[in-house]
């Protein structure tokens, strides 16, 4: 396996896995990333491979890997309303590649934290669904 290039496009994505969960995270290349989590050509991520056929729900541009890294980890604080509603984006508009939150997305659940939020605190009932 090639390691990616700093300057080669990066990309922060979201996967819907079989049992309904929602994996996120970045890669340079989306179709080849998929197809690992899915078991052809690589093992993929540990959390995916027992939640398999996973499927992209979600992607937006990076300019680096830094900024993919960033992105990945405000995405992870959301909460899952706010996940499948930032998913809900990408899915109503189909001549968008990509969605980004600064495009105008806003959830009833409120805007989306900016990158630099401090991370969420978990309590027991941000596990209720």
């Amino acid at each position: 396996m090639s390691v990616p290039q700093d300057n080669a496009a990066w990309f922060v994505y979201m996967l819907r896995c079989a049992d309904g969960s929602l994996y996120t995270g970045i890669t340079t290349d989306i179709p080849r990333r998929l197809a690992e989590h899915n078991g052809e050509g690589g093992q993929g991520a540990r959390y995916t491979r027992s939640r398999r056929p996973v499927a992209l729900a979600y992607s937006e541009p990076a300019d680096n890997r830094a900024e993919a890294a960033r992105r990945e980890a405000a995405i992870k604080r959301l909460d899952r309303m706010r996940k499948l509603a930032l998913c809900e984006l990408l899915r109503s508009r189909p001549d968008r590649i990509t969605a980004h939150p600064s495009d105008g997305f806003s959830a009833a659940a409120g805007p989306l934290p900016p990158l630099d939020a401090p991370p969420r605190s978990r309590r027991w009932h941000d596990e209720i669904p």
